[in-house]
């Protein structure tokens, strides 16, 4: 059972709490290397939903920030460790070009 206290916080029976721990500076690091990230990653950059979606009502989660760098995203907002879902190893099949790893 977990108490949760926070006077300006409004919740109700039913509603979940997600406690996301930070990934680490040589987690960071090894994922910026993976990725080819570095001329990017502490840059800014803005999120938002394409407008070519096509799935109905789709917003950004309210936990994660309009604006930030790929760093901070991943640092604090993202669970790097966490079992890929299907819809997102569905979006990235959409940009392989090798048809076994499909």
């Amino acid at each position: 059972e977990v108490m949760l206290e926070c006077p300006s916080f409004e919740h109700q029976a039913g509603d979940t709490v997600s406690i996301i721990c930070h990934n680490t500076e040589e987690e960071m690091k090894q994922l910026c290397s993976r990725l080819e990230l570095a001329n990017v990653w502490d840059k800014e950059c803005s999120l938002a939903i394409s407008s070519t979606t096509q799935k109905a009502k789709a917003k950004l989660p309210v936990w994660l920030p309009i604006t930030s760098t790929l760093e901070m995203l991943f640092k604090h907002h993202l669970d790097i460790r966490a079992v890929p879902k299907k819809p997102l190893l569905r979006s990235l099949v959409e940009h392989t070009t090798v048809e076994v790893d499909k």
